[in-house]
């Protein structure tokens, strides 16, 4: 009966909006499974020269991924950026100039006009949620509700907030609960499921395929509505168990963050503040032998503060990132904004088995090095611990082959830029941030092991640089690199003068550096930026990668390691140096020039 029935149905008839109707309602009829991803993977031919139109806030990370694959398969694309309701003129007339086969709004919180909703033209919204889930803070309450799988679907704009028809959906299981945040829930598992359903939603178009209602009837349909996340949602009882604040802080991380009330010594007052970069403390350190309350703050390490919390105040909480209540605030480290005189009776914490950002895992003769710095920024600081690490490893001769992970949303983003901007002197902070960063690819070039970069997470700036300094560079499908310096007038740094031409070229170089281009990892690898791509995505790449390498003969290993020492000599070094030098000579001038210090407040404070 459904296939009689899409006989029937021709691309004139899903076009006609009268009859778009009845279609609809005839599928609604019928017991039919939710359109998922999958069935027509073999039919993205269909998709050539079609014409798509983008509507988006900004140009993140879901918006990037999206429109790359759509210009892969061959597809005609143009993004429009809205930044309000009253902006419903330009999608008009971007609409109305490029006549498209499909609009679709891959993150779009305001009104797509009506004039666009009820053309022949379908509109389709992408909606980070379940089937059936509609509301503006998906995310955020599944993330507080501890839910175990999520998923996104491709809806068809109407008058009623995500009410439309459903053009595909797709779930997943949330592989990492206790540790995934809001942002890395969107940018990891939304990102890919969203590819896979606005594909998907494509070639149903094409081939006639009608959507199916939102029906809550259906026992595929799951979801319901949620009200959007107010502040008194997002704060902290110090009181709730240790499980319950750690959602509350990744739920609401990186934006808009949680809200907790600190205790501080010495009798200062306590802080309200944002938290962010959670992690439960694996072993309640200090509670037997302080005489502590929930909320107070009893412990640091490498900037981040230990918080104590349960409904007996046995357990803590570890908190790397905090941001004032202040309108022109900014997320700092947590021992920054909180002040040093204000942690003057508050311990130091050495012990490296007790919360590190830098954790360094071995199987047999190869060293694993995850450095989950916040947001993948590297400061003075972090870039010193993690030269450190990495020179202690390269002294260590059973190490065979060092494996540089990063961290799971970020590999690299290169310097601070935040820390730079509430620095006295940021210029002075900036020529030691990106000194520092230099010096941690100086001891990467420098290892006697073979060193892989394998990003498990986005690269940016002198965050591909550093990758770039290992032998080899490997990515997953999911992974997007944007080699550029662009967005903050700087010359560039890191040795990418040595490092980008020997793998793409002087002219794709300079054209990387200075244009403005997100890479996805297959273009990455067809311009030799990268040498390999292993899995759909980071938990795949993590599950694949450790056979991947503990099986590489070691005779080829051996060879490897000849030619690295053969042609590391002192003469190479000589020539890193001069790379250096010159680099240094212009980041120097750009350091001080107005249009750096005003593209970097810009983004700092995201204007």
């Amino acid at each position: 009966m459904w296939r009689k029935a899409l006989d029937v149905i021709t691309k004139a008839t899903l076009r006609s909006p009268a009859r778009w109707a009845s279609t609809v309602r005839l599928a609604s009829s019928l017991e039919v499974p939710l359109p998922r991803p999958g069935k027509y993977l073999n039919d993205y031919g269909l998709l050539e020269d079609m014409r798509v139109l983008l509507f988006s806030n900004t140009q993140n990370r879901l918006t990037n991924k999206v429109t790359k694959e759509l210009q892969n398969l061959k597809i005609n694309t143009k993004n429009v950026t809205v930044g309000s309701n009253a902006e419903g003129y330009k999608m008009v007339q971007a609409f109305n100039d490029f006549k498209p086969s499909v609009v679709i709004c891959p993150f779009l919180t305001f009104r797509v006009p009506d004039v666009i909703c009820e053309s022949d033209v379908p509109c389709l919204i992408v909606h980070p949620g379940i089937a059936g889930d509609r509301g503006s803070s998906s995310l955020d309450w599944a993330l507080r509700n501890k839910s175990q799988t999520w998923g996104a679907t491709c809806l068809q704009a109407r008058g009623k907030l995500d009410s439309g028809e459903i053009w595909s959906t797709e779930e997943f299981e949330i592989n990492n609960p206790k540790t995934v945040t809001k942002t890395g829930l969107y940018n990891g598992p939304i990102v890919d499921a969203a590819v896979d359903i606005v594909l998907d939603s494509l070639v149903r178009f094409q081939k006639g395929i009608p959507p199916k209602p939102l029906d809550y009837s259906h026992p595929e349909v799951q979801g319901t509505f949620q009200r959007r996340m107010q502040d008194n949602d997002r704060t902290i009882d110090w009181q709730m168990p240790v499980e319950d604040i750690n959602s509350l802080i990744r739920c609401s991380d990186t934006q808009p963050g949680a809200l907790g009330e600190l205790s501080l010594t010495n009798g200062n007052s306590p802080l309200m503040a944002r938290l962010y970069g959670s992690n439960i403390a694996s072993s309640p350190i200090l509670l037997n032998s302080v005489d502590c309350k929930a909320g107070d703050v009893i412990a640091k390490k490498n900037e981040s503060i230990l918080i104590v919390c349960g409904p007996q105040a046995k357990d803590a909480i570890w908190v790397s990132a905090l941001k004032k209540t202040d309108e022109n605030a900014i997320k700092l480290p947590a021992t920054e904004v909180i002040g040093s005189n204000n942690l003057t009776e508050i311990p130091e914490i050495d012990s490296v088995y007790i919360h590190h950002d830098i954790n360094v895992h071995k199987c047999d003769d190869v060293a694993f090095v995850h450095f989950n710095f916040y947001n993948g920024a590297m400061s003075v600081a972090q870039c010193k611990r993690l030269q450190n690490t990495l020179q202690e490893l390269s002294n260590d001769n059973q190490n065979k082959m060092i494996v540089l992970m990063g961290g799971e949303r970020f590999f690299s983003t290169g310097i601070h830029l935040n820390k730079i901007e509430v620095s006295s002197d940021p210029a002075q902070e900036s020529w030691e941030n990106i000194n520092a960063i230099d010096d941690v690819i100086k001891t990467i070039f420098s290892m006697d092991s073979i060193v892989v970069s394998a990003l498990q997470g986005d690269a940016a700036a002198g965050g591909i640089m550093m990758a770039l300094s290992a032998d080899f560079v490997y990515a997953h499908l999911g992974t997007m690199m944007t080699p550029s310096y662009k967005a903050m007038s700087l010359y560039g740094s890191e040795y990418w003068t040595y490092s980008l031409p020997e793998r793409v070229g002087d002219v794709k170089a300079r054209e990387l550096t200075s244009g403005e281009d997100t890479l996805t990892a297959s273009q990455a690898l067809n311009i030799n930026l990268i040498d390999g791509i292993i899995g759909r995505n980071r938990f795949d790449m993590l599950q694949k990668l450790p056979n991947m390498l503990n099986n590489i003969p070691g005779s080829v290993l051996e060879r490897l390691m000849a030619d690295k020492r053969k042609k590391h000599n002192t003469a190479f070094y000589n020539r890193l140096e001069l790379h250096r030098d010159i680099e240094l000579r212009y980041m120097k001038e750009c350091f001080s020039s107005a249009s750096y210090n005003k593209a970097r407040h810009n983004f700092v404070y995201k204007k």
